[in-house]
């Protein structure tokens, strides 16, 4: 029996998620809690040997999209008397029309499925009075907090990445960012993943089937375009460099092959965006999240939209930054930013009123909302005297030997798996990569210099940390 408090913190990829929970783990940390940040199966696997706690996330839920996702992770999560936090890291399905988001934040969350004690945080005020609006138990208990890793692009928690810019500044030069945001038609497992149950398609189903082969015409489409305007881009600015930052689940490999020999244009997944962000002159993009990050760390944006259709427009995205059409507009305006960086960023001083209510992240701390959330709902746990358990021992020693066989098996598994299994190996492990203790003491360093605050850190293995206060 212990009376520390258990908060789960779940990672499905590294690159886009651990930064801000590291941050959100040392602001909410104190003597009667005790926080995990881990891999998504391996903090699943903690909850069985745990009782009464609090877990943020969205994977508790697998599988397909709602109404088909997988709840059994769910139910022991509530069998083990845990409150639930549901917070999502995809990108904002704020796609097409009105009409067409609801749709989407349907698929994205059931509210319907969580208990009365369940908490739902959303990227904004549109999203929150939609799920209230289904009335679910929990109606209560939804708030507009916005999403805490875009914050960690303001100054106030922009110092974070510094090192690390400099450091890509170091090796690269001066280069222009470009993010693709393109697995629809670019995807690293192939078409049987595109057109697959987890996109949507039905075979046997006239509108599921065109549906998705429309979105997977638009994407490839688009994926053309940005390959000839990146050859384009290449001749016109012989002396700038030119970085493609693909989407984790792309096929990376794609554009190696057609770029693999033109000098000045490179193909680059390291770390996190954010320092490419703050290291590049500008960066370019159609439709990707990057282009928010962007925006609040000052970056000159252009949102290159070679195939206009409301169906497929992505609306805060593409609300941000110069909006070009053709190569010679992105040209043109690639001219006026590298000469005139201050007066190209006033165009984009002026947000759509709508962009606010779609994203807490332009008008208030979100790290600050989903801290004082989080101790709410511990300061009610504790009122109610929950029974809190962790069988400490057990729990870390089957978590350290299963790392270790993992890690075995993947060394040798590529020998005899087949190609479809290795494929979805990789795109995992391109997701989470694992901790390293090296990575985990930097980062943890530049928080705590950051929040003026000291806290004790250990890694098990390379898919769980655990954070207490000193």
């Amino acid at each position: 029996m212990t009376s520390k408090l258990n908060i789960l913190f779940p990672v499905e990829t590294i690159n886009r998620e651990l930064d801000f929970r590291l941050f959100l783990a040392c602001l909410c940390v104190n003597r009667k809690n005790r926080i995990f940040v881990g891999q998504s199966g391996a903090i699943n696997r903690l909850v069985p040997q745990m009782r009464g706690g609090i877990y943020l996330g969205k994977d508790i839920f697998t599988g397909e999209p709602f109404p088909r996702v997988d709840i059994s992770n769910y139910i022991l999560l509530k069998q083990q008397q845990f409150k639930f936090i549901q917070l999502g890291e995809e990108g904002i399905p704020f796609v097409g029309d009105e009409k067409s988001w609801r749709e989407a934040l349907k698929i994205e969350l059931n509210p319907n499925y969580l208990c009365e004690d369940d908490y739902v945080c959303t990227w904004g005020e549109f999203q929150s009075d939609f799920y209230k609006s289904r009335q679910p138990a929990c109606q209560n208990n939804i708030y507009p907090t916005g999403h805490p890793r875009f914050d960690l692009y303001k100054p106030s928690y922009r110092s974070f990445f510094a090192a690390d810019a400099n450091k890509i500044r170091e090796k690269y030069g001066e280069f222009i960012l470009i993010n693709t945001n393109l697995s629809y038609a670019n995807n690293s497992l192939g078409l049987v993943d595109i057109f697959s149950t987890r996109h949507g398609y039905v075979p046997t189903n006239y509108e599921a089937r065109t549906k998705v082969i429309e979105n997977w015409g638009y994407s490839s489409n688009v994926l053309i375009d940005f390959v000839k305007l990146i050859n384009r881009l290449s001749k016109e600015f012989p002396e700038e460099k030119f970085i493609i930052r693909p989407h984790p689940g792309e096929d990376w490999s794609f554009y190696q092959n057609i770029f693999n020999q033109v000098e000045n244009v490179l193909v680059v997944h390291e770390g996190s965006v954010a320092q490419w962000l703050l290291a590049c002159k500008l960066m370019i993009h159609d439709g990707c999240t990057t282009a928010i990050e962007a925006f609040l760390s000052g970056t000159p944006i252009i949102n290159f939209k070679p195939v206009s259709s409301e169906k497929h427009n992505i609306f805060i995205p593409n609300s941000l930054g110069t909006k070009c059409f053709t190569d010679d507009e992105v040209i043109d305006s690639i001219k006026m930013i590298l000469s005139d960086k201050k007066d190209a960023l006033k165009q984009k001083d002026s947000l759509d009123s709508m962009v606010p209510k779609l994203m807490a992240n332009f008008k208030q701390d979100c790290f600050q909302s989903v801290t004082n959330l989080i101790k709410k709902v511990e300061s009610k746990i504790h009122n109610e005297k929950t029974p809190i358990i962790w069988n400490k021992q057990r729990s870390l020693w089957q978590e350290r030997t299963r790392t270790s066989l993992v890690d075995t098996y993947l060394t040798i598994s590529p020998l005899f798996g087949n190609p479809k299994d290795n494929a979805r190996r990789s795109y995992r492990q391109q997701q989470f990569y694992g901790f390293s203790k090296k990575s985990i003491d930097s980062r943890m360093n530049r928080i705590q210099n950051i929040l003026d605050t000291k806290v004790d850190y250990k890694i098990f293995g390379k898919n769980l940390l655990l954070i207490e206060l000193k």
